[in-house]
């Protein structure tokens, strides 16, 4: 990428495996869609120094001609160099969403960081639900307190008491979950059409705004009964004389 103004036969200022240095500029390229990356290409020559490891290269594309698969195309390779894809891996073949890990040398190394921080945000998420789900229900079942205890004075026990009281969410809890996984579908697809960008096409199944969905669906459900049933333990504990 070169700064504004700046054209074939001018000079840049670049800092490559050394001291700053200036280089002539013999051509721009242009992206062919989204934002793209800065990047410099340098001659073969110049290259092969600033790697440090002359006679050798670290990555080798292979185009394939039309109509072979990503599959065929890796046996092919790994045929033509049996020696070199053992098991020790000395030479990676890498199709598909892999080209990543070779085009992108630094994106292993924040992998971690990245699960890290999505299985927060993730359990976060879940976090959130559960208290809005729990608070909701106590709510509910602290308006109906006197119900409750009147129940508990005419003989009920509390065991009867916490099963109509988690039975009841439970029945609310699974249609507010089916109606919420069917109205998350669209949300998904939504989200999954920005992960696909040309410029960054992630590889998003397209099953996951299913998944995603029935998970929710089935998380919320799981979690209306107990919560109903936690929060209708302490008018179910009370003598009936009490609760009278």
């Amino acid at each position: 990428s070169a700064p504004a103004g700046t054209g074939p036969g001018g000079t840049v200022t670049l800092r490559a495996g050394g001291p700053a240095r200036e280089y002539t500029v013999s051509g721009l390229a242009e992206s062919r869609g989204g934002t793209p990356a800065p990047a410099v290409f340098f001659t073969e020559a110049r290259l092969t120094a600033l790697a440090g490891h002359p006679r050798t290269v670290d990555a080798i594309g292979v185009v394939a001609e039309r109509g072979v698969s990503p599959e065929a195309l890796r046996g092919a390779l790994r045929a033509a160099l049996p020696d070199a894809t053992d098991q020790h891996r000395a030479v990676r073949v890498l199709t598909g969403a892999e080209r990543g890990e070779g085009e992108r040398v630094d994106a292993p190394a924040g992998r971690n960081d990245l699960l890290a921080m999505l299985a927060s945000v993730a359990g976060t998420v879940v976090l959130v639900a559960l208290l809005v789900i729990s608070s909701t229900i106590a709510q509910a079942v602290h308006q109906r307190s006197g119900e409750l205890a009147l129940l508990r004075a005419v003989g009920a026990s509390p065991r009867q008491l916490r099963s109509a009281v988690g039975r009841e969410a439970g029945r609310v809890a699974a249609t507010a979950a089916v109606l919420g996984g069917i109205g998350s579908v669209p949300l998904g697809f939504l989200m999954r059409s920005l992960l696909g960008t040309e410029a960054l096409p992630l590889p998003v199944p397209l099953w996951l705004p299913f998944g995603a969905g029935a998970v929710g669906a089935l998380v919320v459900a799981l979690a209306a009964r107990p919560v109903a049933m936690l929060a209708a333990r302490r008018v179910t504990r009370l003598r009936p004389s009490a609760a009278l």
